[in-house]
């Protein structure tokens, strides 16, 4: 059976309750909502639990190609991706060169076409303190 693809934008801001009281990383509650994904309360990080729920019914009509958390960083540097990796101990299928040039298409595209973005600037890991981020648990759970 042929399923429908899916690119999976994602524009509004998830922690608008953080943000309008001055919040940068944290939600109103004090979470910071990138280290929430793996299990997001309904409670304590609506947002997040409802994205996730989301996201899964639209993988039961179609497969969703792409996830990309884009955020500011607290440090003024160029344009850069934090990326996910098969590595060893990430959870995921072991190290593959043919995977994990799969995983660096994005970051080459955006190099070769803005003159800010170097992929050189971007970390391709699976750091254990980061299991719970958006990127990892869309990774690992999702399999995008």
């Amino acid at each position: 059976e042929m399923r429908k693809h899916y690119i999976f934008y994602v524009v509004p801001m998830l922690n608008i309750d953080g943000v309008i009281f001055g919040n940068q990383r944290t939600n109103l509650a004090g979470f910071d909502l990138n280290r929430r994904w793996a299990e997001p309360s309904p409670y304590l990080s609506p947002v997040l639990f409802a994205f996730k729920k989301f996201a899964r019914l639209i993988q039961k009509e179609r497969e969703i190609d792409i996830f990309c958390d884009i955020h500011g960083h607290f440090q003024p540097m160029s344009p850069f991706m934090y990326c996910n990796s098969y590595d060893r101990g990430s959870g995921v299928p072991p190290n593959n060169l043919h995977n994990n040039a799969g995983l660096r298409v994005i970051p080459h595209l955006l190099t070769l076409q803005n003159r800010h973005f170097q992929i050189k600037n971007c970390t391709f890991s699976m750091e254990a303190y980061k299991s719970a981020s958006a990127r990892q648990v869309f990774f690992n759970e999702f399999k995008i």
